[in-house]
């Protein structure tokens, strides 16, 4: 599949600014805590790892037969840091298949015990 329409980007973009919106006001709060991860599908070979609200935690990319994750953190000023975030640790940690359950088993319990946040400080 080619490119997103314009009109696509620019929904995809204003999802991503709500989520990071959202994202400070929770952490401005004092709850730095994620709970459950979800997948939201970008294309055939990539899904978005979202926590709680749509917040972007990384994604699972399909290479070399396997689904790998990418973890991904974003600077306080909105500016992406590749492999870093609240899920860290687990940057490139493989899944056979996309599973919600099993995605959560292997990543969600360092977000609990780890408290993690989603920027960095």
């Amino acid at each position: 599949s080619g490119p997103a329409a314009p009109c696509c980007r620019a929904a995809h973009d204003q999802r991503e600014t709500n989520a990071l919106k959202r994202c400070r006001r929770r952490l401005q709060n004092g709850d730095n805590t994620l709970h459950k991860l979800t997948l939201s599908r970008f294309n055939d070979r990539v899904y978005r790892v979202l926590a709680d609200q749509d917040e972007h935690v990384g994604n699972l990319k399909f290479i070399n037969g396997v689904w790998k994750f990418k973890a991904i953190g974003y600077e306080k000023n909105g500016d992406v840091i590749p492999g870093g975030g609240p899920l860290t640790d687990r940057h490139n940690t493989t899944f056979g298949a996309l599973d919600e359950a099993l995605l959560n088993a292997k990543l969600a319990p360092d977000l609990r015990n780890n408290r993690s946040t989603l920027e960095r400080t």
